[in-house]
């Protein structure tokens, strides 16, 4: 890439413009035209991509705290990390007893992970989630599990 814009005394003429760069043609020698092998870019990962939060449906009487500021939702960013967001309530606690199950895209893509979190009454909650996307609420003695800062890594 050429940021000058500029071959010698010859300015470019744009030939190919992307979303990520612009690749540029020298106005008196056809370069890319006259190359015996091909131009060839690759991107990696995503290019600006907003992040949208989906809902995360909850199982065994779980439920988010309220349905407007601490909903279950998870967001996976562009570096293919899901953040779970919100607050969940009132559910079935114990091992192998499934609080919800995320999507697939949005599972964990190597190991099950162990997480500490907060709950209502100061103490931290025990939460298992598997590859499967399985996620279980193993131990807690306050009424809600905060699903704040639970992160990892699900890949692309």
């Amino acid at each position: 890439m050429d940021s000058t814009n500029m071959h010698g005394n010859t300015p470019s003429s744009v030939a190919i413009r992307a979303q990520a760069a612009e690749v540029y043609r020298n106005g008196v020698t056809p370069w890319v035209d006259g190359a015996n092998i091909g131009l060839e870019g690759v991107q990696g990962g995503q290019i600006n991509r907003d992040v949208v939060p989906i809902d995360i449906e909850l199982t065994n009487n779980w439920k988010s705290y309220n349905e407007t500021n601490y909903k279950a939702r998870a967001i996976k960013d562009n570096a293919g990390v899901v953040h779970l967001q919100g607050i969940i309530r009132d559910g079935r606690v114990g091992q192998g007893v499934i609080a919800l199950t995320l999507p697939a895209g949005y599972r964990p893509k190597y190991n099950n992970h162990i997480f500490g979190c907060y709950s209502n009454d100061d103490t931290v909650s025990k939460v298992l989630l598997d590859v499967n996307g399985n996620m279980a609420v193993e131990r807690n003695n306050g009424s809600y599990v905060s699903l704040v800062n639970i992160q990892f890594y699900a890949g692309w």
